[in-house]
């Protein structure tokens, strides 16, 4: 009993080890329309070789006090040798001001923008960037 408890609990550790390992973590860095705000991007590659994106962000002033038009946060990425920033999907603000986006792109390596929209479908980035960075899966 004991010796299968163990094998059970170190395969769990060992799983946990890779699957955590596997896992590219990137810092955004504030731009000054937000300075306290903090963020971070994840990467990580899928079974089908897609890049799954984790962004995690917190201290993010409410959108209207940035301008009372502005209602959510989107996140962009533009791949590497694009011109544009895709849309990649509104990020939901919590109470406590963190907000959190998983999402999923073909693409290995991007710059990220997190901005003050709107509206989420935007297909635009508008001029309230918030934070900013680049990504690349491992």
């Amino acid at each position: 009993m004991k010796v299968r408890r163990f094998n059970s609990i170190a395969g769990t550790v060992v799983l946990l080890v890779a699957v955590v390992g596997c896992v590219r973590l990137h810092e955004l860095r504030p731009v000054g329309r937000n300075p306290a705000a903090v963020g971070t991007i994840g990467a990580n590659v899928d079974a089908n070789k897609n890049t799954l994106l984790d962004v995690r962000l917190e201290h993010l002033a409410p959108p209207p006090a940035l301008d009372p038009a502005l209602s959510t946060y989107v996140v962009w990425i533009r791949p590497i040798a694009a011109d544009e920033f895709i849309n990649i999907g509104q990020l939901a603000m919590q109470a406590d001001r963190s907000g959190r986006l998983r999402a999923t792109t073909p693409h290995p390596e991007f710059d990220v923008l997190v901005t003050a929209e709107p509206s989420g479908t935007v297909r635009d980035p508008g001029t309230f960037i918030v934070l900013e960075g680049h990504a690349k899966r491992p």
